[in-house]
């Protein structure tokens, strides 16, 4: 895998207030990072950094190994995003409206825009008019839009608002194919906690304009405990695999029956509040 976004200690100041205190971390190919952290955090200030919409007080962001401030029009060139909701043509169908952003680069013609509206699974209804689709099926076709000029690297702030369960499943299962297929990175920031653990292999979590964790998202709910169930009464221990078959023999040789034996796993979301403290700003 290629380091495809690498941020290094990036400060950002608001007058005399400083909001990003040295944030540093990467995204590599097929990978989803989870961006999270409490309101106000400055998720949202670190993905305008990263996509030149707010100017870098200090540090440094390194896209395809080119480095932004320096040279942002080549840097930029093979990053999609969307910042809240996509900005589309409501009263148009969503072939036009992929027809007007194509406009935008070079090269980008009609077997790219067909290609795309397979990808994210709009052909049915690609010339239908956008106010008839759904908050899902917008989504779609904004991600769609942000796919057209073959970006290596998606950025996502809060694509799932607003959504209902279907829409949901089908913005994960296309952002899974993405990075899985296409070798895509992607960076989501979500308060979804319990939705990005279910389709996210890396997480990032900010506080107070800071990193305190960066990590494969297994190891950020480490600490489960393995409960037995005695009938009566479930204990737990905090086990490795390995040690289970001679806690069980333990417990058996004490004389206690034993009718199941699980595992208490930690939420995405219970290790957020642990280590956040929730959404707590100092």
């Amino acid at each position: 895998m290629s380091t495809i976004l690498k941020c290094e200690k990036l400060v950002k100041d608001f007058g005399r207030k400083r909001v990003l205190k040295g944030v540093s971390f990467s995204v590599e190919s097929g990978d989803i990072l989870a961006f999270i952290g409490p309101n106000g955090a400055g998720k949202t200030t670190t993905i305008k950094l990263i996509l030149g919409l707010q100017s870098i007080t200090e540090g440094k962001v390194f896209i395809n190994g080119i480095n932004a401030k320096e040279r942002f029009t080549k840097a930029i060139a093979r990053v999609g995003a969307i910042v809240e909701n996509p900005d589309l043509y409501m009263y148009t169908s969503g072939y036009d409206n992929l027809k007007m952003i194509a406009r935008m680069y070079k090269n980008v013609g009609i077997n790219r825009i067909d290609e795309v509206v397979k990808l994210v699974g709009l052909g049915k209804r690609i010339h239908d008019k956008v106010s008839k689709y759904s908050l899902g099926m917008r989504q779609r076709l904004g991600i769609a839009q942000a796919l057209l000029h073959s970006p290596n690297l998606l950025i996502l702030d809060e694509p799932t608002n607003g959504l209902d369960p279907e829409g949901i499943k089908e913005m994960r299962e296309l952002l899974v194919n993405l990075a899985q297929n296409e070798g895509m990175a992607i960076l989501i920031s979500s308060h979804n906690l319990s939705e990005l653990e279910n389709f996210c292999n890396k997480v990032c979590i900010i506080k107070n304009g800071e990193i305190i964790e960066m990590s494969d998202i297994n190891e950020v709910k480490q600490g489960a405990k393995i409960v037995f169930d005695l009938g009566h009464t479930l204990q737990k221990f905090a086990l490795t695999r390995e040690e289970i078959p001679y806690k069980v023999r333990e417990l058996v040789a004490q004389g206690d029956d034993l009718y199941g034996v699980y595992e208490d796993a930690i939420t995405l979301e219970n290790a957020f509040f642990e280590k956040t403290g929730g959404n707590i700003i100092d």
